[in-house]
C-alpha cells in the first residue's frame, strides 16, 4: 500500500487519509508479520517467555530433508553455504563458508583437506608425468575430494591455497614431483635420483591462486626405464589449505 500526500503547509500530513484507515493497514502488516514469524517459530505467539531461539540443522546439501519441509525448520548446507527456511533458500552466507560440525555450529571460513595415497602406484618409465590417483581422505572441510574424479582436489571457493605433498618412492627411482592446476603445465618441484639400496622421499609445496571449481593434481614422472613405485598408505600425504 502507498500513500500520496500533496504539499500543503496548511494541512497536517496524513489529513487526507482517515486515522482509522491507517490503523487498519498497520493491523494488516502486524498480522502478516505474526503469520510469518509463526512459520519460522511455531510457538512465537503462544509462549511469551520463549527467548525465541531457533535450532538450525546442519549437514551437506545431499542430506537436506526432502520437500515439503516442515514450517519452522531451518537447515544450513555447509558444503554449498546455503541457508534454507522451509522450502525457501537464501543464497547468502559468506562465499565458501562452512559450518563446523558439532553441537555449537558457528560459521567458519576454514577450508582444508588432507589425504593419503590408498595404495602403491606404479609409474611407467620414459619421463612422462602421471597423476597420482585413488586417495583416501582423512580430513575434508569444503568437499575438495569425493573420488568421482580420483586424481583431483577441487577448490570450493576463490582464494589463495597452500598445497603440499610428501611422498616415498621405491629405490633406484629417478623421479620428478610436480603439481598441475586444471590440467595445465605442471609446477615442477624436486627431482631425486634414489640409490638402489634404500627408499627416499620427495616433498613439494606451493601457494596457488584458485577459483571455485579449479582443481589440483599431483604428478610424478619416472625418468628411468623400468616402472617404479610411489608408496601408498601413510608414506604419501597431500594437504591443501585456503589461506584467504
Amino acid at each position: 500500500m502507498a500513500y500520496s500526500v500533496s504539499w500543503d503547509e496548511g494541512v497536517p500530513v496524513g489529513a487526507t487519509t482517515p486515522a482509522a484507515d491507517i490503523d487498519t493497514e498497520i493491523q494488516k502488516v502486524k498480522t502478516s508479520m505474526r503469520e510469518r514469524l509463526e512459520q519460522v517459530m511455531p510457538d512465537f505467539d503462544s509462549d511469551v517467555l520463549d527467548p525465541k531461539l531457533l535450532t538450525i540443522q546442519t549437514d551437506t546439501l545431499a542430506a537436506r530433508p526432502a520437500a515439503p519441509d516442515y514450517a519452522g525448520q531451518m537447515y544450513f548446507a555447509y558444503d554449498t553455504a546455503v541457508l534454507y527456511i522451509g522450502n525457501a533458500s537464501l543464497a547468502w552466507v559468506a562465499t565458501g563458508g562452512i559450518v563446523e560440525e558439532g553441537d555449537d555450529e558457528t560459521p567458519s571460513q576454514t577450508l582444508d583437506c588432507s589425504a593419503v595415497l590408498s595404495s602403491n602406484q606404479s609409474i611407467l618409465g620414459g619421463g612422462t608425468f602421471r597423476e597420482l590417483t585413488g586417495w583416501s581422505v582423512q580430513h575434508n572441510r569444503g568437499e575438495f575430494y569425493n573420488g568421482t574424479s580420483p586424481t583431483r582436489f577441487t577448490a570450493p571457493a576463490l582464494g589463495d591455497y597452500y598445497i603440499q605433498c610428501d611422498l616415498e618412492i621405491e629405490n633406484d627411482f629417478d623421479a620428478t614431483l610436480a603439481f598441475s592446476s586444471n590440467g595445465g603445465l605442471p609446477y615442477v618441484g624436486q627431482v631425486r635420483n634414489v640409490s638402489a639400496d634404500h627408499r627416499n622421499c620427495l616433498s613439494l609445496n606451493k601457494i596457488l591462486p584458485l577459483s571455485a571449481g579449479d582443481y589440483v593434481e599431483i604428478l610424478v614422472a619416472n625418468n628411468s626405464a623400468p616402472p617404479r613405485n610411489v608408496y601408498g598408505s601413510d608414506s604419501t600425504v597431500f594437504t591443501i589449505h585456503r589461506l584467504a
